[in-house]
């Protein structure tokens, strides 16, 4: 995921399929973890500012949906889904 594409890749046909577009334009050093079929993405910036947004996406669905807002803004951070 760069910007503003993501796309899925297929190591038995070695194509790559397009996804649902993010959220936010230009996003970049955002980080990501999964939790199930949902990938989370995590602050990175946007529009040339550090953001504190957080999205799930639902690989099975190929939706986003809106997180609460992080309470500080994260840049090129690490993240990690926990389930217990």
């Amino acid at each position: 995921m760069w910007g503003a594409h993501m796309v899925r890749y297929c190591p038995s046909t070695d194509t790559y399929e397009r996804l649902a577009t993010p959220p936010l334009e230009e996003w970049y050093g955002l980080c990501l973890t999964s939790l199930g079929t949902n990938v989370y993405a995590l602050g990175g910036v946007s529009k040339g500012k550090w953001r504190g947004y957080a999205f799930k996406y639902d690989t099975v669905e190929n939706t986003w949906s809106e997180l609460s807002m992080m309470q500080a803004v994260r840049r090129r951070s690490a993240a990690v889904a926990v389930y217990h």
